[in-house]
């Protein structure tokens, strides 16, 4: 696998399963009127469905928004640690960390 940039081979598996997503989800076979028409379908797909609604197999089969929200919650359950009172707590629990973060007209969308 070839590295780039200093990327991980997992940061660009993951990378390269979204594009590939995207352009069967949206892209194939599609043509829109104006660049501008393009980004406005493109901002759609990205923050309304792909971010709100479809589920991610590597986030444990949740849409992103609803993993933010309990990794959100979980770190708000994280007791502070007594030994090192002074050191800051952690914004995320640990499985959280590290982990990346429209409508019925797509494909795939169910």
């Amino acid at each position: 696998m070839e590295r780039t940039s200093g990327a991980t081979p997992i940061v660009n598996a993951v990378a390269e399963s979204f594009f590939a997503t995207l352009k069967v989800e949206l892209v194939h076979d599609a043509t829109w009127p104006t660049r501008a028409a393009a980004r406005t379908e493109l901002f759609e797909y990205l923050e309304v469905f792909y971010n709100g609604q479809r589920r991610h197999s590597a986030l444990g089969y949740l849409n992103p928004r609803a993993f933010e929200r309990r990794c959100e919650q979980e770190a708000v359950a994280i007791p502070p640690n007594r030994a090192a009172s002074t050191a800051p707590r952690p914004l995320l629990a640990p499985e959280c960390v590290g982990r990346g973060t429209i409508s019925g007209r797509y494909r795939g969308n169910t």
